[in-house]
């Protein structure tokens, strides 16, 4: 991002933002689009959350939101945290808001699994019941206390950017329960995050332009070296023949034929298709 351009965004969003917006706003991840104007994906959100899959947004099922979150089904995150089987270490957590239709429930399950714990799986019907049972198992491995863990956070539900990509997808303005002032990306979040990725975007188009003539210039310049070592080649070849001729007519005979065959060994190289020799 534009570090002026930013600044000045961020300045003027910053009375109707709270301090943590601005943070985010200052930390925005690099959003790149599809020809469909879909984000492409994985996003990196930040230095801990992936962002895989958006899902998609079942408006009839009350269940699936509140006033102030939409949750989609097919939403995957992955997150860092300390592992719940290996002392010490850290490991990734897939995050997935699944159907709870599949196993009876009218709302959303909210299912974890972790990478170095293959076969196990934590499922809960809220973010925070799925990751307080997580919590608690990894604090018995790692013999440490560990601060509180926030399950919405934990899914990158609370984060701004994620929240305005949830709010961009079909179906979004009728969840009727849901209300985007009282979300983590509230309007005013929204338009300073929209201008923040089109500068980006013209960033990106500038930089590509700017690339493009110096590769194209650069394939000349390649070409230019190759002729000219296979000009000297070829020189080198003539300027031997040259000799030899001038051998033959000395009576070398044995001094011709040793320079016979260095002027074999000395042959030019084929020279790249559509270029001649002169």
């Amino acid at each position: 991002v534009d570090v002026a351009a930013a600044s000045g965004i961020i300045s003027a969003a910053a009375p109707g933002l709270t301090p943590a917006q601005v943070l985010v706003l200052e930390r925005l991840p690099h959003v790149s689009w599809t020809a469909t104007g879909q984000p492409e994906l994985p996003l990196l959100v930040n230095d801990k959350l992936t962002l895989l899959a958006l899902g998609k947004i079942d408006p009839s099922r009350p269940a699936f939101h509140n006033s102030s979150r939409i949750f989609p089904i097919g939403l995957q995150t992955a997150v860092q945290y300390r592992s719940s089987v290996n002392q010490g270490s850290d490991t990734k957590y897939t995050c997935v808001v699944a159907d709870g239709a599949v196993a009876g429930a009218a709302g959303p399950l909210f299912l974890v699994v972790a990478a170095d714990a293959p076969g196990q799986q934590w499922l809960a019907q809220s973010p925070q019941a799925v990751w307080q049972q997580i919590h608690a198992q990894v604090q018995q491995i790692q013999q440490v206390p560990l601060p509180a863990v926030d399950g919405l956070e934990q899914f990158g539900l609370s984060h701004p950017l994620v929240a305005m990509l949830i709010q961009d997808l079909p179906g979004a303005d009728q969840c009727a329960s849901y209300n985007p002032l009282e979300s983590p990306a509230p309007p005013q979040m929204v338009s300073a995050m929209r201008q923040l990725v089109t500068v980006q975007q013209h960033n990106q188009q500038q930089q590509q332009q700017h690339e493009a003539p110096c590769g194209a210039a650069s394939q000349p310049g390649a070409t230019m070296q190759t002729v000219t070592a296979a000009q000297q080649q070829a020189l080198r070849a003539q300027l031997l023949q040259q000799q030899l001729a001038r051998m033959q007519q000395a009576g070398q005979p044995q001094l011709q034929q040793q320079q016979q065959q260095v002027l074999q060994s000395s042959a030019p190289m084929a020279l790249p298709a559509g270029i001649s020799r002169q």
